[in-house]
């Protein structure tokens, strides 16, 4: 409230995420989004995820369209199986295998829940090739957070200043 009228409603991570105007801007300037922001609110659909069914070499020229160097490997219930990597899936396709493989995935890779605080991602995004994902209770894929995505979520922060330069030194 501003001046005795509404500026804006809504949660406090919608508020952080997208403030009104300049004033509310300011007003959440000083909040810990580390601590109020989780997982659920700056996860995103994956730009790339394959199947089992998939062949290979249209798994590799899709990683190549989207820039990437793997994906995370699905099955029907959108649960991990694992990440398929270029280099492996070149060969697979070198072989002349019709579908991928799991004995050929890797499990480099990390989960998180929607409801995980971003100060607890902030040491699981960025050593892998593919995002961190995120699990529901389950177990299935509701979402991924890129690196990018976590610091631009915290940027404008002095939290969110330490946790990138945490994130650079882990």
């Amino acid at each position: 409230m501003k001046d005795g009228r509404v500026v804006q409603q809504g949660t406090g991570p919608e508020i952080l995420s997208a403030p009104a105007d300049d004033y509310v801007s300011k007003f959440v300037a000083d909040v810990d989004r580390t601590r109020v922001l989780t997982a659920e609110n700056v996860m995103s659909e994956p730009r790339l995820v394959a199947t089992l069914e998939e062949r290979p070499e249209d798994l590799l020229r899709r990683l190549g369209q989207h820039e990437a160097n793997a994906a995370y490997v699905l099955n029907g219930q959108r649960r991990i199986i694992g990440v398929a990597v270029d280099e492996q899936l070149a060969a697979a396709a070198q072989r002349g295998e019709s579908s991928l493989s799991p004995g050929s995935f890797i499990d480099d890779y990390l989960t998180t829940t929607p409801g995980q605080p971003l100060i607890g991602l902030c040491s699981l995004v960025g050593r892998h090739a593919v995002p961190l994902a995120v699990v529901d209770d389950g177990g299935r894929m509701v979402g991924v957070v890129p690196r990018a995505t976590l610091l631009a979520a915290l940027a404008g922060s002095a939290q969110g200043e330490s946790a990138e330069s945490e994130m650079a030194h882990a």
